[in-house]
């Protein structure tokens, strides 16, 4: 089956705005935010891995803060790739661009993967006491919630 002919099979897809991301795949702001991500992921590493345990409440609600910070950053580069492949199934260039990125995008978050493994290591008296000395830390106490809810 030809490219047109899949296309057609597909129907009328969606045709989004998406310049509020970026000017296209190739767009240099797109290329300096993944690079931007990837530093600020390594640094949040050397910071932070290892280190979780050692902090007090308000140094932890600072530490998942910039977590935060790059889980956006990070979301944002995926859906703009996931929003323009949805646009077009169909070519294969933006098929392509949407599996590199969902690629890149799998690379840099590997450095982010011990940030919640530590949090969970904290034992639930322990985590209690930074949060209840720490208004900044009691902020993040559902997302906490959360992240530890499958813990052993």
């Amino acid at each position: 089956m030809s490219q047109t002919a899949a296309a057609a099979d597909l129907g009328q897809m969606p045709n989004w705005d998406l310049s509020d991301f970026y000017d296209g795949p190739d767009s240099a702001g797109l290329k300096a935010d993944l690079a931007a991500v990837a530093d600020d992921v390594k640094g949040f590493e050397a910071a932070h891995k290892g280190a979780v345990a050692g902090h007090d409440g308000d140094a932890l609600a600072a530490a998942i803060a910039d977590y935060e910070a790059l889980q956006d950053r990070l979301g944002r580069i995926g859906c703009y790739a996931q929003l323009l492949y949805a646009g077009n199934m169909a070519d294969a260039k933006i098929s392509q661009f949407q599996q590199t990125i969902r690629e890149r995008l799998s690379d840099i978050t590997t450095g982010l993967i011990f940030f919640t493994l530590e949090i969970n290591r904290l034992e639930d008296d322990d985590l209690e006491g930074r949060i209840a000395a720490s208004a900044a830390l009691a902020r993040y106490r559902p997302w906490l919630r959360d992240v530890r809810a499958y813990r052993p």
